[in-house]
């Protein structure tokens, strides 16, 4: 086999397109392909955090979330939505939650079956009513 065969050969096994035209080699890279047993996954669901928290009701008191990529806390507060800056929750990202009394939560990584059981614990300084969930 010339050089240039055995150069060229592992791209033709990996499914990568190449043409000759005037003397030019036009290549294009395959497409990615799975590994065996990978599924390919979709984009993330979101819901956007007026609904999300709807089950709630007025327990719910505001949410918070830190973007990894912008370096930077999003909130929401129902009393000012409009200056809120955290708009959708998305399924697998975690969240800081505060209520004002224990409650349930169904999301997408906890089902009504077994939904997020949010606590409001002590009392006076000593009240923590945070809760950090898996949406």
């Amino acid at each position: 086999m010339s050089i240039i065969g055995k150069v060229m050969a592992p791209l033709f096994a990996v499914g990568a397109v190449i043409g000759i035209a005037a003397g030019v080699i036009l290549w294009s890279p395959p497409e990615p392909v799975a590994a065996a047993g990978v599924v390919q996954q979709a984009q993330p669901a979101s819901t956007p955090v007026a609904e999300g928290i709807r089950p709630l009701g007025n327990k719910f008191v505001r949410a918070f979330h830190f973007d990894n990529t912008s370096k930077s806390w999003l909130w929401y507060d129902p009393e000012v939505p409009s200056l809120s800056t955290l708009e959708n929750f998305v399924t697998g990202r975690p969240y800081y939650i505060l209520v004002n009394a224990d409650a349930t939560l169904a999301t997408p990584s906890k089902p009504a079956s077994d939904p997020h059981k949010l606590t409001c614990k002590g009392s006076g300084a000593n009240r923590n009513c945070w809760n950090n969930i898996g949406w």
